[in-house]
């Protein structure tokens, strides 16, 4: 128990600094998103401010239409990814290789000749031990 003890005194310093940096972290995310939230509203207190009646209708309508364009969209987009992975998982992938290099040996394997009959392996029909 004692060298338990003795450990945990040793990294007290190392902890309680982690502690601190990331409560601070937390802090400054914090008030960071705070800033943030505060700027968005005050952007759109000071844009309908002036606007009153047909004004403020049409900066309503032009905004949910934007919003609207911008959701059907990513609608779009999430209906193209997935037909494209159902795609994927459903077909059959076929790659082509093309030799660049005139070297008949160019991967170091040997190709048979076109017309050439193929070599059989004789295949025992008792494994040796």
């Amino acid at each position: 128990m004692d060298n338990v003890l003795r450990n945990l005194a040793d990294h007290t310093a190392t902890v309680l600094l982690v502690l601190i940096v990331g409560v601070l972290g937390q802090l400054l995310a914090v008030y960071i998103l705070g800033r943030k939230i505060a700027t968005d509203h005050g952007k759109w207190r000071r844009l309908l401010e002036g606007a009153r009646g047909e004004t403020l209708e049409k900066l309503l309508y032009d905004h949910l239409r934007q919003h609207m364009t911008t959701q059907e969209r990513l609608e779009s987009l999430d209906r193209q990814v997935e037909e494209l992975q159902r795609q994927g998982l459903n077909s059959k992938q076929y790659v082509g290789v093309e030799f660049i290099s005139p070297e008949t040996n160019f991967w170091h394997m040997q190709f048979p000749i076109p017309g050439s009959k193929p070599l059989r392996r004789v295949v025992p029909t008792k494994a040796s031990a």
